[in-house]
C-alpha cells in the first residue's frame, strides 16, 4: 500500500533541505579552520608585501559589522601567490575601531611575514593563531544543525504510519 504524504510532510522535508542548503557552506568553512588554524604554526613563512588594505562593512538587521580586508603578495619556489587571509578566525566585528586598527597594522606597502601551507603554498595567513573554542563552537553548531536537518527528512521518509 503506498504512503501518503501530507502538506506537514512536505514542508519538513522542505524545510530539512533548506537546512542543509544554508548551513552546509558554514560547516564546511568552519571545518577547514579548525585544521587549517591547527596547522599553521607549524607552517613555513616567507616576506611578503601588502597590496591593498580597506574595511568593508554589511548590515544585519540593525547591527553594523566592518570586515578588515587586507590583500598581500608573496613569493614561494618562483611562484607569486595573492592572498587576503589574515587568520583561520573570524575577523568580521560590529566594533570599527577594533578593524579600523588591524587595518593600520598592514598599511599598504608595508614588508609582512606571510606564513603558507608548505604542500599548498596558495593557502596561506598573515596571523598564525588558532582560538580552538571559537572555531569549535561554530563547527560544534554547524553540525548539530545539518544533523537536525538530516534527521527532519529522514524521519519523514521512514516514519510509521
Amino acid at each position: 500500500m503506498p504512503k501518503h504524504y501530507s502538506i506537514l510532510n512536505v514542508f519538513f522535508v522542505l524545510f530539512g533541505i533548506w537546512i542543509l542548503y544554508t548551513v552546509t557552506p558554514s560547516l564546511t568553512k568552519s571545518t577547514n579552520n579548525l585544521f587549517q588554524g591547527y596547522q599553521n604554526k607549524s607552517w613555513d613563512s616567507v616576506n611578503g608585501r601588502i597590496i591593498n588594505s580597506f574595511i568593508s562593512s554589511s548590515k544585519s538587521k540593525s547591527i553594523y559589522y566592518f570586515t578588515p580586508n587586507i590583500n598581500y603578495r608573496y613569493t614561494v619556489a618562483k611562484t607569486s601567490y595573492t592572498n587576503n587571509t589574515i587568520s583561520f578566525n573570524t575577523t568580521e566585528t560590529a566594533n570599527k575601531n577594533e578593524a579600523e586598527a588591524k587595518i593600520a597594522k598592514y598599511p599598504i606597502g608595508a614588508e609582512i611575514k606571510v606564513f603558507y601551507n608548505p604542500n599548498s603554498p596558495s593557502i596561506s595567513c598573515i596571523e598564525p593563531n588558532f582560538f580552538l573554542w571559537e572555531n569549535l563552537f561554530v563547527f560544534s553548531y554547524s553540525a548539530f544543525i545539518v544533523a537536525f536537518g538530516i534527521i527532519l527528512i529522514f524521519f519523514q521518509f521512514f516514519r510509521k504510519e
